[in-house]
């Protein structure tokens, strides 16, 4: 960074460089067809072996990229045959070994923006032939076979590296990938109390959609954030907005920082799991500042999004994180220096963060660097945490990340992976992806607001409310306050009502993980209880268990739904995957109504239940068939998980 560091401070960071380099190179294999360092690997829980892999994470393709590094801050052509050779052994052993991941840092994806890397400091297009070919060759796993969204693992990494591939080697076929993956991104959106939100599903481990740059919404929007200055494109910058704001939901003013909402199964063992509340994981929800988790990455996320947009909240934002950071390097009480995890990830920050060389001296990014080797030289190890951390020589997980992260403070000019940027685009390319931000937000209220907007369609005075809301909540503030206004809008009111509370659930879901854990505790209830007799509930207190939600449907919905007249409420129902909605009848709406907001015995919620229907129907018999009827109608919904128990 200029001016950050004088001659002897410059000095002392190449000696550190020449020591990491050296440390490298002495676990360096050599094979006929290149040269290649191992992976280290758990076996179990305290033993671990090597393995070959590819990955820039902790592979052979983020050690070529630091000689890469190397050779693009000093020319020398030996970090450059280094780095050469080593893609070779890749471009070998994935001939003989088809690639399993696909993301940016743990997969394929990877090797295709290292190869990348190779084309642009050389100008040797044979790199550049091979990135094409493997984009090609695996077209279909890149754009489907991720599950994930984020940046380090899934596919919104792998958008990154295919636009830039397509920049270099301008192909028809690498925009229909970028659209397609531009698509999925667009379809598996998620409205939020606040923003938008992605990975929701079974591939996160979570409280809810992760913040954090490796694994979560920073991540995302980051990638977003480059795509839509690259395509000039307003609903790509949109989504990226929405994306920060959602994760802004998850800011804590106490840690100062973004909660880590990773939930490993230790974190789930001694909280109340049915209720899922936030301040009962707090205690586990470690305050982690990383570059993949917690304000430094995040970081690079608001200093992009400030660039893009200009706006003051993110350049306030920016000016946080940097004091967080600087706080936490000088207290220094973690023994993990890799950039993944540990404080060497908080140095690509503050590289960026835009008035550091103003507001910090440089002995504080070199703290960082003094403070690793230390630890290297008393403990073997950049990760104390982890019995492999002495044989890692990973990008982001070991020695290799530590010489990178050098080499950028040398040169804070250098291309980084670590929060990488597309080159301008030529003007040939910035329409060739069709996304239309007023089309983009037509299609999220055409998939949560349907009824709504075919109503909307038929009051000409209303509809104009399309051309002018911002999202999903503006949209319903929006027409919240007309429909004050309104006179003659009955059914668009009673629908709108409708899909409102049905999103509500969907604004509240938190995910696939917190659904499957109630699910398993409900079903543990119900087992507890099934080889039981009915009357048996009869002693046990029912409530409505709260995934569900009840809805009361009139003519006017059940018209506009295409109901038959004995269909008089609808229950939305979260579940791992979403919400869904089950239409019932009578008896089950009493049932579900008499405990929804008060908790009853089995015995009584028959009687009130039976109370109703008869001063409902006078001609309902007085004798026991209709309890009976109630018992195991209260059961059914017992064992479908609609209702559950209050038991402690």
């Amino acid at each position: 960074m200029k001016m950050l560091f004088n001659n002897l401070q410059r000095q002392r960071l190449t000696e550190h460089l020449e020591q990491v380099t050296q440390h490298i190179l002495q676990a360096c294999h050599q094979h006929e067809k290149g040269l290649y360092w191992l992976s280290p690997y758990y076996t179990s829980a305290t033993t671990y072996d090597f393995k070959v892999t590819t990955d820039l994470f902790q592979g052979n393709s983020g050690i070529a990229l630091f000689f890469l590094a190397r050779y693009s801050y000093s020319g020398s052509q030996a970090d450059l045959h280094i780095a050469q050779r080593t893609m070779d052994f890749v471009a070998d052993h994935l001939a003989q070994n088809s690639p399993q991941a696909f993301g940016l840092f743990t997969g394929l994806s990877g090797v295709i923006y290292t190869y990348i890397r190779l084309f642009e400091l050389g100008s040797d297009p044979q790199y550049l032939d091979r990135a094409h070919a493997l984009a090609l060759t695996y077209q279909d796993q890149l754009v489907r076979h991720t599950i994930k969204a984020d940046l380090l693992s899934g596919y919104s990494g792998s958008l990154f590296v295919l636009t830039l591939l397509q920049h270099y080697r301008p192909d028809p076929a690498l925009i229909q990938l970028i659209q397609q993956l531009i698509d999925r991104l667009v379809q598996e959106a998620r409205p939020s109390e606040k923003g938008l939100k992605w990975d929701y599903n079974q591939s996160k481990s979570a409280y809810d959609s992760l913040t954090g740059f490796s694994h979560g919404a920073s991540g995302i929007a980051y990638m977003l954030l480059q795509l839509a200055e690259y395509f000039d494109n307003e609903a790509l910058l949109y989504l990226a907005e929405e994306a920060l704001l959602y994760e802004m939901q998850y800011f804590h003013v106490d840690f100062d920082n973004w909660l880590d909402l990773r939930l490993g199964s230790h974190r789930l063992q001694s909280v109340n799991i049915q209720q899922w509340e936030l301040k009962n994981f707090l205690p586990y929800i470690q305050e982690l500042n990383s570059w993949a988790h917690g304000a430094a990455g995040i970081g690079l996320a608001r200093h992009a999004a400030w660039r893009a947009t200009g706006k003051a909240a993110y350049l306030d934002q920016c000016r946080s994180i940097a004091k967080k950071c600087s706080a936490d390097i000088l207290r220094g009480d973690r023994q993990d220096y890799t950039v993944c995890s540990g404080y060497t990830g908080l140095l690509s920050y503050m590289l960026h963060y835009p008035h550091t060389a103003q507001e910090y001296s440089g002995e504080l990014l070199l703290h960082v660097i003094d403070k690793a080797q230390l630890q290297y030289q008393t403990a073997g190890s950049y990760n104390s945490y982890i019995s492999a951390g002495r044989d890692d020589y990973g990008l982001l997980s070991g020695a290799a990340g530590i010489g990178y992260s050098i080499l950028q403070l040398l040169d804070d000019r250098m291309s980084s992976v670590l929060c990488p940027r597309l080159p301008p685009a030529p003007k040939s390319v910035q329409q060739t992806i069709q996304l239309n931000l007023a089309d983009l937000q037509r299609g999220l209220l055409e998939k949560y607001y349907p009824l709504t907007l075919q109503q909307l369609a038929e009051q000409p005075a209303m509809r104009q409310i399309l051309d002018q809301v911002n999202g999903i909540n503006d949209f319903e503030n929006s027409l919240s306050d007309l429909l004050l206004q309104a006179g003659q809008a009955a059914k668009l009111r009673a629908v709108f009502a409708l899909e409102q509370a049905r999103n509500k659930q969907w604004k509240q879901h938190k995910g696939h993980l917190c659904y499957s854990r109630k699910n398993a505790y409900i079903k543990s209830k119900i087992q507890q209880l099934t080889s039981s007799k009915v009357s048996d509930l009869a002693q046990h207190t029912l409530v409505l268990a709260d995934h569900v939600s009840l809805y009361l449907l009139d003519e006017v919905l059940r018209e506009a739904l295409a109901l038959p007249s004995d269909k008089l409420a609808v229950l939305f129902i979260a579940d791992e995957w979403g919400v869904s909605s089950s239409y019932i009848g009578l008896i089950s709406m009493l049932i579900v109504q008499q405990v929804e907001n008060t908790p009853l015995t089995g015995a009584l919620l028959c009687d009130q239940v039976s109370n109703k229907l008869r001063s409902m129907i006078r001609k309902l018999d007085e004798d026991n068939s209709l309890k009976a009827h109630l018992s195991a109608q209260i059961r059914l919904l017992f064992e479908s998980g609609i209702l559950t128990t209050a038991d402690v």
